[in-house]
């Protein structure tokens, strides 16, 4: 919760750790995003406050449903997130000595660290289409939100102001970001363009606004709030525009965290309602009175649920997602030759392409320079990243 946020650091940069295979630059896709999907699992933070640890684990969606746990090294395993496909989670850990971001597949294998920074990197979300992922970092002094290629590298800073700017997820059309921001002198939900443009306000009062979850059909907001009245949070809803906010859950207990079934149809959230340590519910969103208790808490907190979607009869629909663009030194980043930098550029503009350092020809006796091709290979072994940025 926002009440454990860590200080905040100074800033870091890192480059990327090395350079996928030539073969591995042809094989760029574009991904298929979920909405709408079928329910699946429950991910959440299955948290012991008592010696703050913390592991995800997964919960069939039914009562009392059954408790799977998927991690087991570290301190603290936070905070989950399903890929649009359902396919992949994001966690943060602090298995390696501070808060960064990794990846694994549903049953828990191939644990893998995205980021590598002495800041704190955590609070990832999948974009669309599966081929990057937002995060917080406060990298550069303060926390921002930042965007990564789901295959690692260099992450582009969405956000950039002294506030606190955290929480994003795409919407499922992919052409907006929900997140949160404190510029305003508490936390309140805003919305912004995928490349961070357009940054617009859509709450306005004195109490925190938090954790928003996109309805499948992108035409609504869920969020927690604090306004007056509260027990601690409620759950809120509101449309996509920041329009029409009314309340959703509340009572005499702090209701926070809600998401959205794929489906659309229900909402899972977290709840201190049956007393002591808080527990996942879910409710259907016309009837949240028919709330249903899914994890029984054990002397444990479980928090920040995300429902995974499942392929629904006839597939998923197609969506693409804007190319992430970062700015850096592609001669720094990578160690290759103008032969492998003009293998990936023959194919980017579809005609013959010879090689001579440190200029290669096209068949047309027009030519290119090697670091023109450099930027082309950023982009093809990047997997939808790419160098807009001068070269040396």
């Amino acid at each position: 919760m926002i009440s454990r946020l860590p200080n905040r650091l100074a800033a870091r940069t890192f480059l990327l750790a090395g350079i996928a295979s030539c073969a591995a630059a042809f094989s760029v896709d574009t991904a298929l995003a979920v909405f709408p999907g079928e329910n699946g699992l429950i991910a959440f933070s299955n948290y012991d406050p008592g010696n703050l640890t913390g592991q995800v684990s997964i919960v069939t969606a039914e009562e009392e449903g059954t408790l799977e746990t998927l991690t087991s090294t570290g301190l603290l395993n936070d905070v989950p997130s399903w890929s649009a496909d359902g396919g992949r989670l994001a966690f943060y850990s602090t298995r390696d000595g501070n808060r960064e971001i990794y990846v694994m597949n549903p049953d828990g294998s191939g644990q893998t660290r995205l980021t590598d920074d002495p800041a704190f990197d955590y609070l990832a979300t999948w974009l669309t289409d599966g081929q990057s992922l937002f995060f917080a970092s406060d990298r550069d002094g303060d926390f921002e939100v930042y965007r990564i290629s789901a295959t690692g590298g260099v992450p582009r800073k969405l956000t950039d102001n002294t506030a606190l700017d955290m929480l994003a997820q795409s919407s499922p059309a992919c052409d907006k970001i929900v997140f949160i921001s404190d510029r305003d002198g508490d936390n309140e939900i805003f919305v912004m363009d995928l490349d961070g443009t357009n940054q617009t306000q859509l709450t306005f009062n004195a109490a925190m606004d938090i954790y928003p979850d996109w309805s499948p059909d992108g035409t609504r907001i869920v969020f927690a709030s604090e306004r007056p009245g509260s027990n601690g949070r409620d759950i809120w809803i509101m449309d996509a525009d920041g329009s029409n906010q009314e309340i959703l859950i509340t009572g005499p207990n702090s209701d926070s965290e809600a998401a959205f079934s794929p489906d659309g149809s229900m909402i899972v959230w977290s709840s201190d309602r049956a007393g002591g340590l808080p527990s996942l519910y879910i409710a259907p969103v016309d009837d949240v009175a028919e709330a249903v208790q899914v994890a029984v808490p054990v002397l444990k907190d479980h928090r920040g649920p995300d429902w995974q979607p499942l392929e629904p009869e006839g597939g998923f629909a197609e969506v693409e997602c804007p190319l992430l663009v970062i700015c850096g030194d592609a001669n720094a980043d990578f160690d290759i030759t103008a032969s492998d930098a003009l293998q990936v550029l023959r194919t980017a503009v579809g005609q013959p392409v010879t090689c001579g350092f440190p200029r290669c020809d096209t068949d047309d006796a027009g030519s290119v320079l090697a670091s023109d091709a450099q930027r082309v290979l950023r982009f093809a072994v990047g997997q939808n990243v790419i160098l807009d940025c001068p070269l040396p």
